[in-house]
């Protein structure tokens, strides 16, 4: 999911407070809806590599965690 501030009234203060929010997107109205649609792809492909790299980083750990490595721990 991203979150994308849409304002009527560009300011410093609105800037700051959608970052403060965690929000991933600050466009002023009126905007053009090329640009909406650009920046809701520019920000998916942006979560999407961190999600992938997020799953590559667990399965790594898995990998080099003793506990997950054996699936009987009898043959520990």
């Amino acid at each position: 999911m991203v979150k994308i501030i849409v304002t009527g009234e560009p300011s410093i203060e609105n800037a700051v407070k959608a970052l403060n929010e965690k929000a991933d997107g600050f466009i002023t109205k009126p905007f053009d809806p090329q640009e909406l649609l650009e920046t809701i792809r520019k920000l998916m492909t942006e979560k999407q590599s961190e999600y992938l790299q997020m799953l590559a980083e667990v399965e790594n750990a898995k990998k080099n965690t003793p506990i997950f490595r054996y699936q009987r721990p009898n043959d520990w």
